[in-house]
């Protein structure tokens, strides 16, 4: 399985309005990127504590075909945290996936 957790800092903040269409050009990047048919349907919330960003199904193809995983994604003010999980399908641990997004605290 691959692991990877990112945070960016941007020099200016993005607003709440800005939060969700930002948001969602992130998750067609990484779609775009791993091959995986960007559909709004393959889309959930993902709540952290008071603010929500996005989780994006992925079953990638090209380069990176017979991977599936998720990515998430959330933007607060001036930050951006992305982690990516992909897994072969056939050996895709669902429990690693939860223990690595649950071992990290996004504070405030």
């Amino acid at each position: 399985m691959l692991l990877i957790g990112n945070v960016f800092i941007y020099t200016e903040g993005v607003s709440e309005d800005d939060n969700l269409y930002q948001e969602g050009s992130e998750v067609l990047r990484i779609c775009e990127a791993f091959g995986s048919k960007f559909n709004a349907k393959y889309i959930t919330n993902w709540s952290v504590g008071e603010d929500t960003g996005l989780i994006s199904t992925l079953k990638c193809s090209g380069d990176f075909k017979g991977y599936i995983g998720n990515y998430y994604v959330l933007i607060q003010d001036t930050f951006e945290w992305q982690f990516l999980i992909l897994g072969f399908k056939k050996s895709y641990d669902h429990g690693a996936e939860a223990r690595f997004i649950n071992s990290f605290e996004i504070l405030d």
